[in-house]
């Protein structure tokens, strides 16, 4: 009698860029239980993990890093950046360079680098991490004059869902799934607090701000629904109903 011997499955390989920020720690901590989880970061994680240095924005350490981890399940865009011009001189080149460097090409090269990298026949989750003001533009009223999100930041994540799309689309057949989470304010983050924070609160219908730690949940959530594809999940506590 002969008996079929079923190989079992290895552990799911997951990388988060900008895994050592505030979003970053909380998706690699919701995710852990989940098989590797590769944090790549120009910045060195304070807990302990698999961190990987990486510029997501150069294409040859993209290169270097993903020859060293071999195969990727799941990938997770979490890198940003906000330098004290991206605040006070929102139309400097400098700004859009770096923003749409980061955000959108650092997204594309990665991207890129997964798909070469999944094993084939292989499903693989994708997840950009997006904000409400990727589809609406911010509340102006809000805002201090040097606090308002600057264009470049509202043009990155717009992005971000585009090229959700459209990976979903031409990658779907393959077993890819490409989404975008998109909170509104998080509660915690270092440029809330204060009378802003009491602002965005009276602002949102639900009267509270989301969590890092329920980002991270819809994160997951994206990466694991094996019919959820080509999706902006939108965390706003109804901040676009009204």
């Amino acid at each position: 009698m002969l008996t079929d011997i079923v190989s079992p499955m290895p552990p799911q390989v997951s990388v988060i860029s900008g895994g050592a920020g505030f979003l970053g720690t909380a998706i690699r901590h919701a995710l852990a239980t989940g098989g590797q989880i590769i944090c790549l970061d120009r910045a060195k994680p304070t807990d302990d993990c698999d961190w990987r240095e990486c510029d997501v924005t150069d294409w040859q350490a993209v290169e270097r890093v993903f020859g060293e981890i071999g195969r990727v399940d799941r990938f997770v865009h979490a890198a940003g950046v906000q330098s004290e011009k991206f605040w006070q001189m929102p139309w400097h080149p400098t700004v859009w360079q770096e923003t749409l460097g980061v955000h959108v090409l650092g997204a594309a090269l990665l991207t890129q680098a997964v798909l070469r990298s999944k094993a084939p026949h292989a499903d693989c989750g994708i997840v950009y991490l997006g904000s409400v003001y990727g589809s609406v533009a911010p509340d102006f009223d809000l805002y201090e004059q040097e606090g308002i999100p600057p264009p470049a930041y509202c043009a990155a994540k717009a992005a971000l869902i585009g090229l959700a799309r459209w990976v979903a689309v031409r990658y779907g057949p393959d077993g890819v799934r490409a989404n975008v989470v998109s909170p509104s304010g998080v509660d915690g983050s270092i440029r809330i607090g204060g009378g802003f924070r009491k602002r965005l609160v009276e602002r949102t219908p639900s009267r509270r701000l989301v969590t890092a730690d329920e980002v991270a949940a819809a994160v997951k959530f994206c990466l694991e629904h094996p019919h959820l594809n080509g999706v902006d999940l939108v965390l706003d506590g109804g901040w676009r109903a009204r």
